[in-house]
């Protein structure tokens, strides 16, 4: 049995992601660590030297630099070591034309911060092998709740106890990872500017475009924007129980859906030496998942980036 460490940065998915992979690879062990701030809420610039000297202490940094921590002589390591860490983060409507910025941006993070770690010899060659062959990166796309849209028992649980008005969104016509919804009232609805929204009010720009925010329109009775839906409460009982097999079979079957998803899949597959419950290997093709994210390049730095 393995011990798979979870790196997340949501709420929903430091409560849920690990036992959703449990019931795929139920011989494993899965771990969330407290979440983490993300760092894609902005877009990121295509080269990492331009975004670290946008801000100081990036979020982008500390993960890295916990990444490396979990491997590395003197880092905040688990008792006992992990086997494999696993780190997540969504792709987010602000980077979804230009995911390759993000795993560009923390291969690079990791890189630098790896140079400046205090340690020499053996054990710092210990610590690059250890990243090159038991951590992954992946991401979901926009964002996790996408997911929830082709699996109707997810959908479900999301917007128990079912949703205010129709859901125009067919993700079997369609790839939930390329979140587009075409819905009249949906987006005639006014925007409301940030500096007078709520937390969670989901009448923001780019609607269309935001899977929580559809799920936000689809349970709010009164469109005032307040909405039934929870991550900490829908969203985590819609992804412990999230049917992955499902999720990347839907869809046009002319070319491959949800391959961030799919190469996440892929990816554990192979770090486990076992293929998903539900899945065969031969449907975990590297020709059918994202190339950013699987298989991996020949120079990685994690083990797939």
């Amino acid at each position: 049995m393995a011990r798979v460490v979870l790196l997340t940065t949501g709420a929903m998915e430091e409560k849920a992601f690990a036992g959703s992979l449990r019931r795929l690879f139920p011989d494993h062990e899965f771990i969330s660590k407290p979440r983490f701030d993300g760092f894609t809420s902005a877009r990121l610039p295509p080269d990492y030297e331009t975004y670290r000297e946008r801000r100081h202490l990036l979020n982008l940094e500390k993960f890295a630099k916990e990444i490396i921590g979990c491997f590395a002589p003197g880092g905040r390591t688990d008792r006992p070591r992990p086997d494999f860490v696993l780190a997540l983060e969504d792709v987010e409507l602000h980077n979804d034309g230009e995911p390759g910025n993000i795993t560009r941006a923390l291969r690079d993070a990791v890189t630098h911060n790896l140079g400046t770690w205090k340690m020499e010899g053996s054990k710092a060659d210990r610590t690059r092998e250890d990243l090159r062959t038991r951590c992954s990166f992946h991401l979901m796309a926009p964002m996790t709740e996408a997911y929830f849209f082709a699996d109707p028992g997810a959908f479900a649980r999301a917007t128990a106890p079912g949703p205010e008005r129709r859901c125009r969104l067919d993700a079997a016509t369609c790839d939930v990872e390329a979140f587009r919804v075409e819905d009249p009232e949906f987006q005639a609805t006014a925007s409301v500017p940030k500096q007078h929204r709520e937390r969670h009010d989901w009448r923001i720009d780019e609607r269309h475009r935001h899977p929580k925010s559809y799920l936000g329109y689809l349970t709010d009775t009164k469109l005032d924007g307040r909405a039934r839906y929870q991550e900490t409460v829908h969203g985590v009982s819609a992804l412990a129980e999230l049917d992955w097999p499902g999720v990347v079979r839907r869809g046009a079957r002319a070319t491959a859906v949800a391959r961030f998803a799919r190469s996440m899949l892929a990816d554990l597959s192979d770090m486990l030496e076992t293929p998903p419950v539900g899945l065969e290997d031969d449907e975990l093709q590297p020709a059918d998942c994202h190339p950013l994210t699987w298989p991996p390049p020949r120079d990685r730095v994690l083990r797939n980036l």
